[in-house]
């Protein structure tokens, strides 16, 4: 994991102590990241330690995507969110994780309605 992800991510996975909730961890993290660069259209030429998924999201709100820029003025930390990508994640049982990201403003949030 810490040669795909970005310091941020990585640290959220080690947090878990039980070894298959790390393994759950990064593999929706990873379905996240496929998701992305697909939307970008670039697939994985896009290195995924360039950005940064955010799991912080209230119910039903997509998650949020930020970019690796080193003069930043959003976050000191150099990361800026890319505000033109909506990140859905859905668990179709305790396996089976999904993640849809499209155009925040094309975007449908009842995909399976």
């Amino acid at each position: 994991a810490k040669r795909f992800f970005c310091e941020e991510e990585y640290t959220e996975i080690l947090k878990y102590s039980d070894e298959n909730e790390q393994d759950k961890c990064f593999l929706e993290y990873w379905t996240m990241k496929e998701a992305y660069v697909k939307y970008l259209g670039k697939g994985l030429s896009v290195l995924f330690d360039t950005f940064m998924i955010s799991r912080d999201a209230g119910e039903g709100m997509p998650l949020k995507v930020f970019v690796k820029e080193h003069t930043s003025p959003e976050r000191a930390d150099g990361w800026k969110e890319d505000k033109t990508a909506a990140m859905y994640t859905y668990y179709l049982n305790k396996n089976y994780h999904m993640a849809i990201c499209c155009n925040r403003e094309q975007c449908f949030r009842n995909i399976f309605e």
